[in-house]
């Protein structure tokens, strides 16, 4: 089973933890354009942080590619980022990520 957690911080910042509970299988987790729409973003109106890398996210587009490697953020629309998530989280395992306005 996958979780989604998103507590709000300070100055409009939010967290969101993506946590695989299934007991046997690595799962794709995706924050949609919903999801981020009830934290208040819209596409391309966010950084982010990956908590448990200690390291931006790289929230451009490669022409050639719309997916990152394992573990990274995962930018779905070429206008802005519209969802996010994470590939192939193995059980029992988390990320945690905190969202920052470009602007408000």
């Amino acid at each position: 089973m996958a979780e989604i957690w998103t507590p709000q911080l300070v100055n409009h910042e939010y967290a969101i933890l993506f946590f695989n509970r299934n007991n046997s299988a690595p799962l794709d987790i995706t924050c949609d354009a919903a999801c981020l729409d009830s934290m208040g973003f819209k596409p391309g109106e966010f950084h982010a942080r990956d908590l448990n890398q200690h390291a931006d996210i790289d929230l451009s587009f490669d022409k050639s590619e719309d997916t990152a490697d394992s573990g990274d953020a995962r930018p779905q629309s070429r206008h802005g980022v519209s969802q996010l998530g994470v590939q192939r989280l193995e059980k029992d395992n988390s990320v945690m990520m905190r969202l920052t306005p470009k602007s408000r």
